[in-house]
């Protein structure tokens, strides 16, 4: 799994390849379940991320900027998935 984002700085445009995203945006009842299902993946890493923590919040606006407003005005919370460097083939 992917996320491409792309930034534009003082430099010009430039692409930032993450090995996370996004999943789901619910509540934190139902994103347990589905944390239940990706953490038995080896590789995975696997967060459920709220407003109630800054850093979440950081971590979420680092993935996809308009998530955070969704997560801040409606309560949800975001399912975060990462694919961690062993298993996506780095030494």
């Amino acid at each position: 799994m992917i996320w491409l984002s792309y930034v534009t700085g003082p430099n010009g445009p430039s692409i930032r390849i993450f090995y996370t995203a996004i999943v789901d945006i619910d509540t934190r009842e139902r994103l347990e379940i589905l944390r239940s299902l990706f953490s038995q993946r080896e590789g995975l890493d696997v967060k459920i991320l709220c407003r109630d923590d800054l850093k979440d919040l950081y971590h979420i606006a680092r993935i996809d900027p308009d998530i955070v407003e969704i997560v801040l005005k409606k309560d949800l919370c975001a399912l975060m998935i990462s694919a961690n460097a062993k298993a996506m083939g780095s030494r």
